[in-house]
Order: structure tokens, then sequence, then C-alpha cells
């Protein structure tokens, strides 16, 4: 997996500082050359969003996880897409693939993560992100917009 530190600093500059938004990665040892990445999303000491546990991925054997994973690729593709473009992108990586290179089958994964992006970042107006979120069925989308703007303006306005 690539260095994680650097993707991790600049998404986080991108949250709103109130949430007290953190993406996070770790790696748990799985063999001896293998490691399984955990990669989080917490506002506080809540975790609201957890790959692999919360997806289907957090059964498989470790010789499912291989380099191929896309979290990374999904995190740079946010970070480089020009903000007037944020709301209205389709991000390629957010579906992660996960390649078995025993028998090459594939796993597939929609992450739900730039949602939670989008809701948290700063440079995003909450006029904007409110119309935005009406599309959105993501009750972490609703937390993170209720957090930023208020839960009763967030309600009256929707």
């Amino acid at each position: 997996m690539r260095p994680f530190s650097k993707l991790k600093k600049q998404i986080e500059s991108l949250f709103d500082s109130n949430l007290k938004m953190t993406f996070n990665c770790i790696s748990y040892a799985a063999g001896h050359y293998n490691a399984i990445p955990r990669f989080y999303v917490r506002i506080g000491k809540e975790t609201i969003w957890d790959f692999p546990k919360d997806f289907d991925a957090k059964d498989l054997d470790f010789h499912w996880w291989s380099n191929n994973l896309t979290i990374n690729d999904l995190v740079r593709e946010y970070i480089d897409t020009p903000v007037d473009k944020l709301l209205s992108t389709v991000f390629k990586n957010e579906t992660a693939k996960i390649t078995n290179y025993d028998d090459y089958s594939v796993i597939e994964f929609n992450l739900n993560l730039s949602p939670l992006f989008i809701a948290a970042d700063r440079r995003l107006g909450k006029e904007k992100l409110i119309v935005w979120a009406a599309g959105i069925d993501n009750q972490n989308v609703n937390m993170i917009l209720d957090l930023r703007f208020g839960k009763q303006q967030n309600k009256a306005e929707k």
C-alpha cells in the first residue's frame, strides 16, 4: 500500500475543523508478508465509517488482500477534483475492487466514502450542500451536516 500519512494530512485539511473528523488507516499483519488494511472515519471518538468492518469484506481470507484496494486512489481523486466539480463528480474509485490472485476472482464494494468527504469539506457552502444532500440517502452525511450547520436549520430547509 502507498504511504498514507500525506493523503491523511491533505484530506483532513479540507474538513471543517469544528467536526473533529479524522480519516485513518491501520494495517493488521496476516501471515509473513501480508497485511489487511483498515480504513475508518471518526468524528471525535465515534467511528462512522469502517472498511472492511462495515462491508462484506470483513470475512475474506487474507489471500484476498493485496495492493489493489483503491481507497487511497479515491482520496487522491477527491483531493485533485476542483471544488466546483465536487458535487457533480462520480468518483471512479468509489467502487473498491479486491482481487484474489489465487483464482483471479474479484469482489466489488461501493465505498460511499466521498459523500462523507463532501459533507465535511469546509470549501463547500451550506446552501449547496443542503441541496446536494436532499438527493442523498446517507445517515452519516446527514449527521455531518447537522454537526456543521445545526440540526434545526437543516430540517427547516429540507
